[in-house]
């Protein structure tokens, strides 16, 4: 019998075996410590550290030049979930911000979309643009990464 299988037949108030691997063991302590050390942080201070994250880069990059850290992308995820609530972003416009190439942005979002990190939106007044915005799962993942970095930080 596969231990990590629940009978049907346990009622609520029996206890359960379940085995897991050491991977899965490890992954479990780093899901339930990142939960623990989280309680209590609101995505107001996820939305705080990924404004200090992309106003760092942005001071990297006036100190040592844009060659040593082009990370368009990660910019690009990070403009869209701080303002996710605030403004929609136009491809031209998100290009801008980015401080990165039409052709590199664009390459990226392709890639972004695939992933299911961000979706196109038809633009309401101007068939030529586009709106680009975070999915559910682009936040979920963008709320994962700045909460384990804000605990780890702590």
């Amino acid at each position: 019998m596969d231990p990590t299988a629940f009978s049907r037949d346990s009622g609520p108030d029996e206890g359960r075996t379940v085995t897991l691997s050491g991977r899965h063991l490890r992954e479990a302590i780093r899901l339930l410590s990142h939960l623990v050390g989280t309680v209590g942080v609101s995505r107001l201070s996820f939305t705080e550290r990924a404004k200090r994250n992309l106003s760092n880069r942005h001071k990297r990059v006036e100190i040592f030049g844009k060659a040593m850290f082009g990370e368009p992308a990660w910019d690009v995820m990070l403009i869209l979930y701080i303002e996710r609530k605030e403004q929609s972003y136009t491809i031209a416009r998100l290009t801008e911000r980015a401080g990165a190439p039409a052709t590199t942005v664009l390459r990226w979002l392709d890639h972004m979309e695939r992933e299911g990190l961000v979706r196109r939106l038809e633009h309401p007044t101007d068939a030529r643009a586009l709106f680009v915005e975070l999915t559910d799962y682009g936040e979920q993942m963008m709320d994962s990464y700045f909460s384990e970095t804000l605990t780890a930080e702590r």
